[in-house]
């Protein structure tokens, strides 16, 4: 009960938040997402604090933004007791439908980066797929048609594989696949195909790794930038810290640097994400005539320097998994999920009568699991049963897969802005 309580405090905020007051900018965050009657798109917002009226401006934060998005509200309609109402102007605790913020994502923060949701409260995706309409004419139509139900649904994430030139869609299993195409068809027209689903990697940093340059001959001025990168905590995603003084730099250099930390880090040396690390910005000064771009060079260069020294590590999704099959079927299930390079946890626990159903747990790369669900029935008369669910990510054993780029080489950019210098 103390644990549920705690949880409650953590996780859902008050609909009267303490020290609210109407006085300022809007704050809030958005925890739905819909279409108007003209097809528009519509946030409901709850507010923490602020007023928030027709034809106001406000900045509007997602969770891989620095910068906010500056939006106008075009109109505001609050709900009172589950009721929309004629009022029109949000104050502290309540509900609005909000149109006119343009881009709004499902848990993102009106107001205030530091309100927009938690998305270490979920895990990671472990599979990806390209996907395509079944007829050509409509990919514009289903790029749209994507966006929208990502910006309704924090568990979907879409991205373009620039290379390809393909749609991706990160996934959590093969019965998302069904789901996502009923949808697509039936709130857009929209039939598709998906491709195989592929194991989703992320890097790790191995260690911790310390990097500062300073940018004397640069045509802007004098620019220094230091850096630190180390390991984080399993599941905690990218950190990022200030260290140095903030008042050395202007708010515009602040955010230079932490957006070209993200967004360089969305692709480690081996082409995967780099998950679970800490960076901190250790120095950072400037001199006259310098900018904001300035900053974004010599960040690339420093963050590679830092993260070659800290080395990453390749990673791959993990699930712990229950195996459920006969008696008599048992050790051909364990060597199969032995074959598949499964660490088991427990086997042939206590059985009510000879041949009844033994359990077996343990660990598997998720990569693995469609191979055991259609080996099972074989195994196991049609009897066996395997449930699974995500455990994180363990090292790859052997060769560090890659995956292709879709955006500049981390080392390769710090390697050409050397020799502009």
């Amino acid at each position: 009960m103390a644990a549920l309580v705690d949880a409650v405090g953590r996780w859902f905020p008050s609909t009267d938040p303490e020290g609210a007051t109407a006085d300022g900018p809007a704050r809030g965050t958005v925890f739905a997402v819909d279409r108007g009657p003209a097809g528009e798109r519509t946030a409901l917002v709850r507010l923490r604090s602020g007023t928030l009226r027709a034809r106001d401006r406000a900045e509007l934060f997602s969770a891989d933004d620095v910068r906010g998005r500056p939006c106008l509200a075009t109109s505001v309609r609050v709900y009172r007791d589950g009721t929309r109402t004629r009022e029109d102007v949000l104050r502290p605790g309540g509900v609005a439908r909000v149109a006119g913020l343009a881009g709004v994502r499902v848990g993102d923060g009106v107001g205030d980066r530091g309100l927009v949701s938690r998305r270490d409260l979920f895990a990671l995706p472990t599979l990806a797929a390209a996907v395509a309409p079944v007829r050509p004419e409509q990919r514009l139509v289903l790029r749209d048609a994507l966006a929208d139900v990502a910006a309704r649904d924090p568990l979907v994430d879409v991205r373009l594989d620039g290379v390809a030139g393909e749609l991706v869609v990160s996934l959590y299993g093969e019965v998302q696949k069904e789901v996502l195409a009923a949808t697509l068809e039936a709130d857009h027209g929209v039939v598709v195909r998906f491709a195989d689903s592929r194991p989703l990697h992320v890097e790790r940093p191995r260690g911790t790794g310390a990097a500062l340059q300073v940018m004397g001959a640069h045509p802007f001025g004098l620019v220094t930038v230091g850096l630190r990168v180390e390991p984080a905590p399993p599941g905690t995603g990218v950190v990022y810290r200030v260290g140095a003084e903030r008042g050395l730099l202007l708010r515009g250099f602040h955010v230079a640097v932490e957006d070209t930390v993200r967004t360089l880090l969305r692709q480690g040396p081996h082409g995967w994400p780099v998950t679970d690390v800490r960076v901190t910005l250790t120095e950072a000064r400037y001199g006259t005539g310098a900018t904001a771009g300035a900053f974004r060079d010599l960040t690339a260069v420093v963050l590679a320097d830092a993260l070659g020294e800290a080395g990453t590590r390749v990673c791959e999704p993990v699930v712990r998994f229950e195996a459920e099959a006969p008696d008599d079927g048992l050790p051909a299930v364990v060597a199969a999920l032995a074959a598949a390079g499964a660490t088991l946890e427990a086997a042939a626990g206590e059985r009510a009568r000879p041949g009844a159903a033994a359990v077996v747990t343990g660990r598997v790369a998720a990569s693995a699991v469609p191979d055991l669900e259609r080996a099972l029935p074989g195994l196991t008369r049609g009897e066996g049963v395997l449930v699974t669910e995500p455990a994180g990510f363990e090292a790859v054993r052997g060769a560090a897969p890659r995956r292709r780029r879709d955006q500049p080489d981390l080392l390769g950019r710090a390697a050409r802005l050397r020799r502009l210098w």
